[in-house]
């Protein structure tokens, strides 16, 4: 499993959210991440389609949890930023295909599944001894 860098900033986008409990601007992540406002903000409006974060406009306003911490898995989040890590290996007809895809990639593939939606926002923050858990 390879997580690219989209997946990689849209765990830290949350995480910075959920360490920060109050709105944050694109441009206060940007700079709090070291990344550029529009690549983030392709992210952030990924993780907004998937009801993960909302954002609200306004002198108060800025990105916030759609859930509480506790709600949000790895699983989600990186399902919402990089689908294209969960595609289900497809079977082929070739010799051993249907056993391999039985045997070994059903079985990965829920592996991945049910580890990573077992780890919540929470579990990441509080990992590192209440220090920021960077991925």
């Amino acid at each position: 499993m390879r997580i690219s860098t989209k997946g990689r900033y849209g765990l830290k986008i949350i995480l910075a959210i959920a360490k920060e409990k109050r709105g944050l601007t694109s441009a206060a992540l940007s700079c709090t991440l070291d990344v550029s406002k529009v690549y983030l903000e392709q992210v952030l409006t990924l993780l907004r389609n998937a009801g993960i974060i909302i954002s609200t406009r306004g002198s108060d306003g800025g990105y916030k949890l759609a859930k509480k911490e506790e709600a949000i898995t790895i699983y989600e989040i990186l399902l919402a930023a990089e689908p294209s890590v969960f595609e289900k290996t497809e079977g082929q007809n070739g010799v051993f295909d249907a056993e391999l895809h039985l045997s070994v990639f059903s079985p990965l593939d829920a592996a991945i599944e049910n580890t990573l939606s077992k780890i919540t926002v929470s579990d990441a923050l509080n990992a590192g001894g209440g220090a920021m858990f960077f991925i």
